[in-house]
């Protein structure tokens, strides 16, 4: 009976530690967004239309091609997949892409938390690096 009690105890308190992070990757997204939203009204810094003539250059399938042949020399093929699509259904309006870099910056909150969270292995550690170079990316984007 007591190992029942220790069980559901325990059960309880997981739940309970669960829901104080959920709380918390909610508040820090809220947080976040405070001060993103804004940035909404802003309109392209230098480097972005830099970048989307870089990407609309080439076309769509070279540089879907490049993001499948990475060890070509194409610089930073994933950009294309970024602001090729946004440019095709958008234009060159700047909320949608403002939209679309707050809405990763946002979504990177939880997987960030989620990295920290867990048992450190070589793969997390990497992983969280990279989730870490692409905020400050983003982050710097939104800045300029």
């Amino acid at each position: 009976m007591t190992s029942l009690g220790n069980h559901s105890r325990l059960v309880m308190r997981v739940n309970q530690s669960n829901a104080i992070d959920v709380l918390c990757v909610i508040v820090l997204v809220a947080y976040f967004l405070h001060f993103a939203l804004p940035a909404l009204g802003g309109g392209f810094p230098g480097h972005d239309m830099m970048n989307m003539y870089t990407y609309w250059l080439p076309g769509m399938l070279k540089s879907i091609r490049t993001n499948i042949c990475f060890w070509r020399s194409f610089h930073r093929p994933g950009g294309a997949l970024y602001y090729l699509p946004l440019y095709h259904f958008f234009g060159l309006n700047p909320q949608p892409y403002r939209i679309a870099q707050i809405s990763i910056l946002a979504a990177a909150i939880p997987v960030v938390n989620r990295c920290g969270k867990s048992p450190p292995s070589r793969f997390q550690s990497f992983h969280s690096f990279l989730c870490n170079l692409g905020i400050d990316h983003y982050r710097r984007s939104l800045m300029n």
